[in-house]
């Protein structure tokens, strides 16, 4: 049943896409998913509201987009959900003591490292339909005080040399945390960006400059791996002609984990972040040019991400930002 919904979900999605505005498009998502949950309506209208954006910075389109059966079953995840615990967002420690009075309800099936859940949610927007339970593992517990905004049910398909072999589903539990204590400045970093090649074919992304109290100094510098420039060109390329999106996502999600984890690290050893900033005169160097840098690698390393990775991960620990 969640299969053959999530497909719906993901079909008359598609085909209000095609619609010339966004009310127009709105009001079908209405009318056709008129017995579904209103929030996860919602989240399909957000969806589209999304879609209609990337039209006007003229995104460049998928197949999925024009082929309603082909975003149905190869398309986009499709997700069930969008689900708003309550009006104002409440502890996770709260949340766990609600029962079966409440159309969303969680429970927790056996503790440990990684708890076994079960996550309880309607389907259907009459009152007397029957809600779903799933069961899952957490990959890690949730602290009682983080704050429990929406839960999403995501189905993804597996494939294999190509072809649809089924489906994995997860849950998504988005949780909110208030602003940590700004830490006591000891160690001071300095974010010095660039996109370097190295001799061994490495691409020098950052150098982390960092200041003791003591007076001493530590340089840490981080690389992408030798061969990232060629993976990039290619998969830029074939995502640029629209013979594969694949590759590209493939290549865009592994420089995002690394430097995901990269930020991790940074905020491990410094208390107070400063950023070089390129688009200023420095010395002799003006503009974004950065001292033995090719232009043409700056978009395929994109360090601008690696940036707000690292900011996102200080303003949530407590860590103090600058720009020189």
């Amino acid at each position: 049943m969640l299969i053959e919904q999530a497909q719906r979900i993901r079909r008359t999605y598609a085909k209000a896409c095609q619609f010339g505005t966004m009310d127009e498009g709105r009001k079908y998502l209405n009318r056709e998913l008129a017995d579904i949950w209103y929030a996860t309506r919602q989240m399909t209208a957000t969806w589209l509201k999304g879609e209609h954006a990337r039209r006007t910075i003229k995104r460049k389109g998928r197949p999925e987009d024009n082929d309603t059966e082909k975003a149905a079953h190869d398309g986009y995840d499709g997700v069930i959900g969008g689900v708003l615990v309550s009006a104002n967002e409440i502890p996770y420690a709260e949340f766990l003591k609600r029962d079966e009075k409440y159309k969303v309800h969680f429970k927790t099936i056996k503790s440990g490292e990684k708890p076994l859940m079960e996550l309880t949610m309607p389907l259907w927007s009459r009152r007397d339909g029957e809600p779903f339970s799933v069961r899952f593992l957490m990959h890690r517990p949730i602290a009682g005080h983080l704050l429990v905004r929406r839960f999403h049910l995501v189905m993804r398909y597996k494939r294999h040399e190509g072809k649809l072999v089924g489906y994995t589903w997860y849950v998504s539990i988005m949780v909110k945390m208030d602003n940590p204590e700004m830490r006591k400045p000891r160690r001071i970093g300095t974010l010095w960006p660039s996109w370097k090649v190295e001799p061994d074919g490495s691409i020098l992304v950052m150098r982390l400059e960092i200041d003791y109290l003591d007076g001493s100094k530590k340089d840490i510098k981080y690389h992408l791996p030798p061969g990232t420039i060629s993976r990039a060109r290619r998969a830029y390329h074939l995502s640029i002609i629209g013979q594969d999106n694949i590759e590209y996502n493939n290549f865009d999600r592994w420089r995002m984990d690394t430097y995901r984890k990269w930020a991790v690290d940074v905020c491990k050893r410094v208390d107070v972040i400063k950023q070089v900033d390129f688009t200023k005169p420095i010395g002799l160097e003006v503009g974004s040019s950065v001292p033995g840098t090719i232009p043409r690698h700056r978009p395929l390393v994109a360090v601008g991400l690696l940036i707000a990775a690292i900011r996102e991960k200080a303003n949530g620990s407590g860590i103090s930002l600058a720009t020189e």
